[in-house]
């Protein structure tokens, strides 16, 4: 497998192969306008064989006017594939090989013959016509081993696109640094641990000799043979690698994964330290991450005689409250952060392994005396057959097998349905286990079928009146109607958030409900939609659609910046409005946990009166401090906040909020690009987009300033780099994109 891919966030990128019909890179990706785009882009090292071609574009969309965008891609004259986008898209489509053949390089054209123009629909004075936003583009090709070498570097390229939670990625970089000493003279690309202070270099948009896609295999001796003898020039690897002897002895990371924390001490040899991680697992967010039965423990301790000491993820869930019922003289610490949390396992004497690969590695690195590990879910190879993280001669462990299973909400039940079919096995008998379950193939990949390319017009309808969910939630929702009869919205919960994030938000968007009494009285009920549009622009299914598009975006990044996930999380709305984040976010975590403040008082009690619990306070704009009791939250989101704020008011509100986050929090909040101001229809626009691209900023008061003349609203853009300059005490990690084509989320955390 070969590959290039195109970030076209990245100016570079577009400056090297982009030719008529594009806009300048952004954060969210760049605009194709007018009725074609272009790219020109290499041959790969050789054109033997079929290209995959995949992208992912957002569509250019004005509600009542322009209702689809019609987009057709050829290569090289040959039709790939022809779409119709009424929403974000994925297009994965075949390029045939007569495209490629006898060609002298790839022309990518995109038709797109529905690009409009927002000055002609009264949005602003942008006269462009826009198609829709591409944020990335990759070519795949299977082919054999190249006889020609592929681009020259100064050095062989091995490059890692990482992805999953801080076990997945620190694992990822250990496979890297194999290749690293199998091939010492190449350079190492892409990582991104910056919880460890690692942040490799940036992929550099060119076509790589050879791609690892499959999840889990890595073939070390053919990627070695090919970067040492000439054969590849760049390698990128897209999969996990989750297999120990893909590894180096642990000694090798010792020095790669250092923690300058002396104050942290682990636990002596009389003490079973028990690593948990409750969040991703009650939530069932991965499907091979398993929760232990408590009695499992209990034998644990009733064999060993230590004293149990429980740490990571152990804030009050069912799960945990059941350990605290079984050990009520353990001892139980709250998570420091996966760094911390990491280290105190690491430097105990003697460790119960959580079923992920986080606790995994701080038990492998560590000098323990005993590891217990559970040869379940992830780590059972009957469950995950690609998946092997036994370690064998290692006289440290000692194995535990479990039948096959998966998360569950009732995780009670299930631990006592297996009850007494775990049991200890002896080295021999993993190693077998191990050997008896063949390593699966890779799967085929699966190119879109390329469809006709017919006008199919949409006409735009009223919003619905009521909100119909899918049949297959029946069970779930009669369940949780059930537990809300009780009085209990916990309870309740726990089924509600089995269902997709999509049905929870469109559930709350219809409450109350005549046919649901029960959770009618335990849910908040929604504002209607006059009140929605006057605080959102928004409203009904279509402020459904970009708030479930919102709350993805702050989990997929939040778990990604952290390595944790929103599970049991503190959060405070900045700026909360009627609550509208908040109420997504308890798909996530639990109400109490949930915090808003709003200047505007009706905001406030539009939440107290439509029943939100946790605790809502109105601030003033220019408060130093917030009436949150001391309080420091693990995600503080500010939504449409800072897009009002002149800039002066927007270093002192990060300034605020630098004191309510936690270590190792993080803060969610937008900002308005450039073209915000062409297209805000205000006579002074050209002044102001002037304005942005000098000083990276723009700020236009709309006459709102406090009793002794501080401007306090308005409407403002702003750049990435002008807004870390005005937060000296955050760091700016990441910038993502939702379906509002005209606000930035960008992510920072605390220095």
């Amino acid at each position: 497998m070969i590959e290039i891919e195109i970030d076209f966030r990245d100016q570079a990128a577009l400056d090297r192969y982009a030719r008529e019909g594009w806009g300048m890179a952004e954060a969210f990706g760049a605009w194709m306008t007018g009725a074609r785009s272009v790219l020109i882009l290499p041959l790969p090292p050789r054109n033997d064989a079929p290209l995959i071609l995949q992208a992912l574009i957002g569509p250019f969309l004005i509600p009542g006017a322009v209702a689809q965008q019609r987009l057709r891609i050829l290569v090289n004259g040959v039709v790939a594939t022809a779409v119709h986008m009424t929403q974000l898209h994925q297009v994965n489509c075949e390029i045939p090989i007569a495209a490629v053949r006898e060609a002298a390089e790839l022309e990518i054209v995109f038709e797109h013959p529905d690009a409009a123009r927002p000055a002609d629909h009264g949005i602003g004075e942008d006269d462009r016509a826009l198609a829709g936003s591409i944020w990335s583009l990759t070519l795949l090709a299977a082919s054999p081993l190249p006889n020609e070498t592929g681009p020259i570097f100064d050095r062989p390229v091995f490059h890692t696109r990482m992805r999953g939670n801080l076990g997945d990625r620190m694992i990822q970089h250990m496979v890297a640094q194999t290749v690293l000493a199998r091939a010492p003279n190449t350079r190492l690309t892409g990582s991104l641990l910056p919880e460890w202070g690692i942040v490799g270099a940036p992929d550099d948009g060119v076509w790589a000799d050879w791609a690892e896609i499959a999840p889990q295999n890595v073939d070390l001796d053919l990627i070695a043979n090919m970067l040492n003898g000439g054969l590849a020039r760049r390698v990128v690897h897209r999969g996990l690698g989750q297999r120990i002897s893909y590894f180096l002895p642990r000694g090798n990371y010792r020095d790669v994964f250092y923690a300058d924390a002396p104050e942290l001490q682990g636990f002596d040899a009389q003490h079973l330290v028990i690593n948990i991680g409750t969040d991703e697992m009650i939530a069932g967010q991965w499907a091979d991450h398993v929760l232990l039965p408590v009695a499992f423990y209990r034998e644990l301790v009733d064999q060993t005689g230590l004293i149990p000491v429980f740490t990571g993820q152990t804030d009050a869930n069912a799960y945990t409250d059941a350990l605290r019922a079984e050990f009520p003289e353990a001892i139980f610490l709250g998570s420091l952060g996966p760094i911390d949390d990491f280290e105190i396992v690491r430097r105990s004497s003697n460790i119960v392994v959580a079923v992920n690969t986080l606790s995994w590695l701080a038990a492998w690195l560590s000098e323990a005396q005993q590891i217990f590990l559970p040869v379940d879910g992830l780590f059972n190879p009957m469950q995950v057959p690609d998946v092997d993280l036994l370690p064998m001669m290692d006289p440290r462990y000692r194995f535990f097998l479990f039948p096959v299973n998966h998360p569950t909400a009732d995780f009670a039940a299930a631990h006592a349905e297996m009850a007494g079919q775990w049991r200890e096995i002896s080295e021999w008998e993993a190693a077998e286990l191990r050997r008896s379950v063949p390593f699966p193939a890779s799967p085929p990949l699966h190119p879109a079928t390329l469809i006709e390319w017919e006008p199919q017009p949409i006409t735009p309808g009223p919003p619905p009146v009521g909100v119909v969910l899918p049949e297959d939630l029946t069970e779930l929702l009669e369940q949780s109607e059930n537990a809300a009869r009780r009085g209990y919205l916990l309870d309740a919960l726990q089924y509600l958030r089995r269902i997709p994030l999509i049905d929870f938000t469109r559930l709350l968007w219809s409450m109350p409900r005549e046919d649901m009494p029960a959770l009618s009285q335990l849910l908040p009920h929604m504002p209607d939609s006059s009140v929605q549009s006057a605080y959102t622009g928004r409203a009904g299914e279509e402020l459904v659609v970009l708030s479930v598009e919102l709350c993805r975006i702050l989990e997929q990044q939040f778990r990604q910046i952290t390595g944790r996930t929103l599970r049991h999380a503190s959060v405070l709305d900045y700026g909360c409005g009627w609550g509208r984040m908040l109420r997504l976010m308890w798909h996530l975590t639990d109400p109490e946990r949930c915090h808003g403040v709003d200047t505007d008082p009706q905001a406030i009690q539009l939440c107290r009166t439509g029943g939100m619990q946790g605790s809502f306070a109105v601030i003033s704009p220019t408060a130093q401090m917030l009436p949150v009791e001391g309080q420091r939250f693990d995600l503080i989101l500010a939504y449409s906040v800072f897009t009002h704020t002149p800039p002066a008011l927007t270093a002192k509100t990060l300034a605020t909020l630098r004191r309510h986050i936690r270590p190792n929090g993080v803060l969610a909040l937008t900002i308005r690009p450039a073209e915000f101001w062409a297209m805000s229809g205000v006579a002074e626009a050209g002044a102001l987009l002037e304005t942005h691209r000098t000083e990276g900023a723009a700020y236009r008061s709309l006459g709102i300033v406090s009793p002794d003349g501080e401007e306090l609203y308005g409407d403002t853009s702003c750049t990435i780099p002008h807004l870390a300059s005005l937060a000296p005490d955050w760091e700016v990690v990441a910038a993502d994109r939702g379906m509002e084509s005209l606000e930035t989320i960008v992510f920072l955390t605390p220095r």
